[in-house]
C-alpha cells in the first residue's frame, strides 16, 4: 500500500494552494490564505480565510477575480517561494483526485 506521508498543519494552506493551481489545469491558483485548526470538531477541520485567487486567463482578462487577482504574475510569484512538500505531491495522487473519478463515471 502507500507509505505513510509527514507533514504539519503549516504545510496544509501552502498545498492546498499547490493543488488548487494543478487541479484546475493551472488556471486558477487560491493562496494567501490564513486559518486555524480547529480539533474540537469531528474529524479535526482546517478552517482557511481570506483567500486571493490568482487567475490565469486564456483571453488576457485582468482582474477577474478582484484587485488582489495579479493573474500570472502572482502565481508566478507564489511559486518563486513555494517548496512542493509531501502532501503537495500525495494530493496530487489519482486516488485522491476527483476529476479522475468524475471521468471514470461519465464512461
Amino acid at each position: 500500500g502507500d507509505a505513510a506521508i509527514s507533514f504539519t498543519t503549516a504545510d496544509i494552506p501552502q498545498a492546498f494552494s499547490c493543488f488548487s493551481y494543478r487541479f484546475s489545469g493551472k488556471r486558477f491558483l487560491v493562496c494567501d490564505l490564513q486559518g486555524v485548526l480547529d480539533v474540537n470538531s469531528s474529524p479535526p477541520c482546517f478552517e482557511l480565510t481570506d483567500p486571493v485567487i490568482h487567475y490565469r486567463s486564456r483571453t488576457d482578462r485582468r482582474g477577474v477575480f478582484g484587485r488582489t487577482d495579479r493573474g500570472p504574475k502572482g502565481i508566478d510569484n507564489f511559486y518563486k517561494t513555494h517548496q512542493c512538500t509531501e502532501l503537495c505531491r500525495a494530493l496530487m495522487k489519482e486516488w485522491i483526485n476527483p476529476k479522475v473519478e468524475l471521468r471514470r463515471r461519465r464512461n
